[in-house]
């Protein structure tokens, strides 16, 4: 799962959250860098939808506490910093804007 404002998400991030996954043996990765972890950003096993949804309906919407239910890792990434900005604001987007130029 991966928010819909965050354009310029790595191009390996799918490959590299499974991965990560396999190898810590967990149903839930979260995206991380070196600013902070992304917990919007997530890669979990379908066993872990029917909990998702009965969270959501029960009125939740906290993603951190619902991951923090569950075994979970990070999957690192050392890319630009502005790999994961989140575009919410006319500054945001100015940043965006300038990344793209750049």
């Amino acid at each position: 799962m991966v928010p819909c404002d965050i354009p310029f998400l790595p191009e390996t991030l799918a490959e590299r959250m499974l991965e990560r996954g396999r190898t810590a043996a967990v149903p839930l990765v979260r995206a991380s860098d070196a600013m902070r972890i992304h917990y919007a950003v997530m890669l979990l096993h379908r066993t872990l939808v029917a909990d998702l949804t009965g969270w959501l309906k029960a009125g939740e919407r906290r993603v951190q506490a619902w991951q923090a239910r569950h075994a979970h890792t990070e999957a690192r990434f050392e890319e630009p910093p502005w790999a994961f900005l989140n575009i919410n604001t006319p500054e945001d987007l100015r940043q965006a804007a300038s990344h793209l130029r750049g």
